[in-house]
């Protein structure tokens, strides 16, 4: 009997992706995906199977294998109790309101005798988690398949679910034969809803609009109106009657009784899959998929029934509308000025209607397309998405301004406006560049600049404008134009002009409060020196900001997860196979320590769904670097490496606990490693390292690094134990000889580091004795120093804390912790991955298994000369979680003093500008030269490009060895940006100079060029 199933594709931002193939087996079923990014195949089955693996693929013609989306189910035969079946069908593909359904119902029974018991079907209708209908079908003898007629009615909407059975007696029992199907219908709304307009056509800026909203009795009914443009960038939250309508999932059951049991007492599975990336040569540009998953809309009867499904991962929905960004346009009510301001606005128009009722609303200046859409909501309808109507602003003259990202003070820069005309004759104007006292310009306070432009039928001119700001800040720049007959537009916008010189984040302190023990007498003393010695940025502000909070933790937790630095730790993953690892784990050990403690009222509860979303992004465009034999590698280009797929199996080990990871990708990475890649004496080899050694910690560079290698392995698998040692054979045999190569070479070890991590894995094994030999190496039994180096230092503490904690020798881990949380450190994602991970695994694995401190009563007092009264805060353990923060706008010395009970930690740092040179020549790695020469006019330059310059870099590394993958960041100069097509000759060239580039307007004020290097050279 036929199966089947629907199938839905998303693009990387989780709108559907339509137009794509997918291709399904068994049997080599392909489809093409419709609009909303779903297609419904339907495969044929065998007579004699119990299971049905189904696996679906998309089959884009221009991307290779390894970058096909996939996912998998599998549907498990139905076990009836003595021969007996029932099939329910829907033969219409497309239900919509107002029609019928015609639903099939088809027996089978190996006793035909059986059959003449059955006289009529039972079924019910659910819908919303209701039963809308229960009814009976009559069947006559001799019929194997009967038909009913379903009208479709507005109570269906947008989903339902058929639940039909029949009862027999077989021997001395009754028997129920049950199946079910789940319809989808048309979405569409239930009620009235419509945005209309009598006068067709386009409107001209600052007029008013008369709207005509038609809806039921009773309504309460929302405008809003967005612009068109903000849906070609993403129209993932746009609101249609579909996302109102999203159908809810209900599973099916193995056994017979499994079908009237709620979904949620049962197991479910979710199904992830890799990202697909862009496909090039695409005509649109777009990412044709990046996730795919199955839907199973009935119990299969052939005579088996699905098991479970894959139920939808897209992100999550919105009911409220996007907010746009300042740099988009808006609805105006009212327009107060005749030039238009460029700044965003979404409004919404909330009243009762009564069937039919006018809007006037004003359209803002701006020369756009409005798309306008009605939302109600009735008691007795439920809500309504109207159709989206659109507004098309417009006039034949009107003026763009072209702004740089933001200017440099004092800096001269030219901006750009330009003028358009899109009428049939020539026409002459006169351009005013309006006085601006923060801007040197030649506009002064008398008179505004003026020049006179003549445009020629359908067509643009650009008219420049020299300017120096003078002044920090966002500032307007309006620009207006008149001609003859009324003709005139104006335009106005905001730039941003920001200091001169380096923006610098300087830690003046960072010191733990702790009176009881740190103070004398009970009161504790800190003070604070002010900056000195910077080469200031002439008339900039020194902030200091004085941060105040309760437990070492907490601040971490903080940092990660909320305010400003929300983006520090947990940011979407992105990059090659290696550099997605290390945005992908310092999320996971947040939501690790706040899953385990409680702590997320705290914290807030929306904070955990959004590093949920970017842990699935991160995993599913992890995928897309794993090889066939579920090994990784940076890219396509570079050989798997050890190192790199031990550490996913890590990090995937503890996905497990907050998405679904597949066991097979997880457990085939651990069978690479013991088959390819670990010696007959237990150790395991890296044979291709990889790009970015910083991100190996102090394995990178290590004197013992057979020890610490095979350490890192061991602790990865055993991360995975119970999800792949009872289905990797040789999983056990695998770590018993590490463990042995370990232990053989652990008498032996000398660096504290070396120790740290084989006393972390040899503890895991059950192999470690004591920890004498780890004590012995540390300073002071409080932290174990490598090599002088801060990071490194910490990475080796936190495992020598890991050690200790898992051998419950809480006793002398207090120290420790209270060592690491004095050195403030936040984390770093390129430089220093591993003390990242490790220290703040290490800190909340301590949360876990330290009971909380029960008395914290800590009063802290800041005595700042230039404030009249004295500050004090007091911290205590319903507050501890919450930081405290004063600024100070002017650099100056303060003391803080704190007495009471408990701990606290004190951070002060000063955010300031310096001058370039402050920052010159100290450069100890790298070599670094920069040219920068201007073009000739008549050498080849992009289109409509006044002035180009080029840039040439050179440099080497300094050290003995060649550096692996590095980063150039480039500063971009007001105005200008990157040429594409020379950075694409450079990275596809026959010599490859560069391995990857980004443009990144948003990471510091100005812009930066983010340029990738697979190696720089020694020499």
């Amino acid at each position: 009997m036929p199966f089947h199933l629907t199938v839905f594709v998303t693009n990387p931002d989780g709108s559907p992706a339509h137009k794509v193939p997918v291709l399904a087996e068994p049997g080599n079923v392909a489809g093409n995906t419709q609009d909303d990014g779903t297609t419904r195949l339907t495969l044929n089955t065998q007579g004699n199977i119990q299971t049905l693996d189904i696996k679906v693929k998309t089959a884009h013609t221009k991307l290779p294998e390894s970058r096909q989306a996939s996912a998998s189910m599998t549907a498990t035969a139905y076990s009836p109790l003595a021969g007996n079946y029932l099939h329910i069908s829907i033969a219409t593909s497309e239900l919509k309101l107002g029609g019928n359904a015609n639903v099939d119902f088809v027996i089978r029974n190996i006793n035909p005798g059986i059959a003449n018991q059955i006289n009529q079907f039972t079924y019910l209708i659910l819908n919303k988690g209701q039963i809308m209908k229960v009814g009976k079908q009559l069947r006559q003898p001799g019929q194997n398949l009967v038909t009913m007629l379903l009208p479709i009615t507005e109570g269906l909407i947008p989903s339902f679910r058929i639940v039909a059975y029949y009862t027999v007696v077989t021997g001395a029992t009754r028997e129920i034969v049950s199946d079910s199907v789940w319809v989808d219908v048309v979405d569409s709304c239930m009620g009235t809803l419509e945005v209309t307009r009598e006068k067709k056509g386009i409107i001209r800026p600052s007029k008013e609009v008369t709207l005509t909203v038609k809806a039921d009795h009773k309504a309460t009914v929302g405008l809003v109106a967005v612009d068109k443009g903000v849906f070609v960038l993403n129209n993932k939250f746009k609101i249609t009657q579909k996302k109102v309508c999203q159908p809810y999932s209900v599973c099916s059951g193995q056994e017979l009784l499994k079908m009237f049991i709620p979904s949620k007492r049962r197991g479910r599975r979710r199904g992830s899959a890799p990202n697909l990336q862009d496909a090039e040569g695409d005509a649109e540009g777009k990412t044709r998929a990046a996730g795919m998953s199955i839907h199973m809309s009935r119990n299969v009867n052939m005579p088996q029934s699905s098991d479970w499904f894959y139920t939808t991962t897209t992100s999550k929905r919105r009911r409220e509308v996007q907010e746009v960004k300042d740099d988009c346009d808006g609805l105006l009510l009212s327009a107060e000025k005749r030039y238009r301001k460029l700044k965003c606005e979404i409004v919404k128009i909330k009243r009762s209607l009564i069937s039919t009722e006018e809007v006037k609303v004003t359209v803002k200046d701006s020369i756009t397309t409005w798309e306008v859409l009605a939302v109600s909501l009735s008691e007795n309808k439920g809500i309504c998405v109207s159709k989206p109507h659109d507004l098309i602003v417009f006039q034949d003259f009107f003026i763009d301004l072209k702004l740089p990202y933001s200017v440099v003070r004092n800096e001269q820069v030219e901006i750009r406006a330009i003028l358009y005309n899109y009428g049939p004759g020539e026409i002459k104007v006169q351009v005013e560049f309006l006085y601006q006292e923060k801007f040197c310009s030649l506009s002064s306070a008398k008179k505004n600049y003026r020049q006179f432009v003549t445009l020629l039928p359908e067509s643009s001119r650009a008219v420049p404008f020299i300017i120096v700001p003078l002044e920090l800040g966002e500032h307007d720049v309006e620009v207006r134009a008149a001609g003859a007959f009324g003709l005139n537009d104006g335009v106005r916008k905001k730039l941003s002009v920001v200091p001169e010189g380096l923006k610098v984040t300087e830690n003046l302190i960072s010191v733990t409060l702790e009176p009881e023990i740190k103070g004398k007498d009970g009161i504790q003393q800190e003070k604070v020196l002010t900056i000195s010695g910077r080469s200031l940025v002439p008339n900039t502000d020194v902030d200091t900001i004085i941060t105040l909070q309760g437990t070492p933790i907490s601040q971490m937790v903080e940092d990660a997860i909320n305010g400003l630095n929300l983006n520090h730790l947990i940011v979407m993953p992105h990059g090659c196979g290696e550099q997605n690892m290390m945005f992908l784990a310092p999320a996971l050990i947040a939501i690790h320590y706040l899953d385990t403690t409680s702590q997320w009222d705290r914290v807030g509860v929306n904070r955990r769904s959004q590093a949920i979303e970017f842990m699935k992004k991160g995993y599913d465009q992890q995928l897309t670097f794993r090889r066939q034999d579920y090994s990784y590698s940076a890219n396509a280009d570079r050989r798997s490496s050890t190192w790199l797929t031990a550490y996913v199996v890590k990090v995937f080990a503890m996905l497990r606990s907050f998405i679904f990871v597949d066991n097979d990708i997880l457990c085939g990475a651990i069978k690479w490693l013991i088959l390819e890649k670990q010696k007959p004496d237990g150790l395991f080899q890296e044979d291709y390292p990889v790009y970015h050694q910083e991100m190996t910690g102090a394995i990178s560079g290590s004197k013992e690094v057979d020890t610490t290698f095979t350490a890192f392995v061991l602790v990865a698998m055993l991360d995975a134990e119970s999800a792949c040692a009872a289905t990797v054979n040789s999983y056990q045999d695998s770590i018993d000889k590490g463990m042995k190569f370990v232990l053989d070479q652990y008498p032996n070890v000398q660096t504290p580091y070396t120790t740290a991590i084989a006393s972390y894995a040899l503890a895991r094994g059950g192999k470690l004795k004591d920890t004498t030999k780890l004590l012995s190496v540390s300073t002071d039994n409080i932290h174990w120093d490598e090599r002088n180096s801060k990071q490194l230092s910490l990475e080796a503490t936190g495992y020598a804390l890991l050690t200790l904690l898992y051998l419950k020798q809480f006793e002398l881990t207090g120290p420790i912790v209270r060592w690491i949380a004095e050195q403030r450190y936040y984390g770093e994602v390129f430089t220093s991955t591993q003390a990242t991970v490790v220290t703040f695994e290490a800190l909340a694995q301590y949360q876990i298994d330290i009971p909380t401190v029960g008395n914290l009563q800590l009063d802290v007092t800041l005595n700042i000369p230039s404030r009249k009264q004295d500050v004090t805060h007091r911290i205590n353990l319903q507050n501890a979680l919450v930081a405290r923060t004063e600024t100070l706008k002017t650099p100056e010395e303060f003391v803080v003093t704190a007495k009471g009970k408990g701990q606290g930690i004190l951070t002060v740092q000063s955010i300031y500008y310096e001058t370039a040179k402050e920052r010159e020549n100290k450069c100890n790695n790298f070599f670094l030269s920069v040219t920068v020469k201007e073009e000739e006019d008549n050498a080849r330059k992009p289109e409509n490009v006044k002035k180009s310059v080029s840039i040439t870099i050179c440099t080497k590394f300094l050290k003995s060895y060649d550096a692996t993958m590095s980063i150039i960041d480039v500063s971009m100069m007001t105005g200008f940006f990157p040429d594409i097509n020379d950075l694409n000759r450079l990275m596809n060239g026959v010599d490859k100079y560069i391995s990857n580039f980004e443009i990144n307007k948003g990471a510091t004020e100005r812009g930066t060029l983010i340029i990738y290097l697979n190696k720089v050279s020694r020499i």
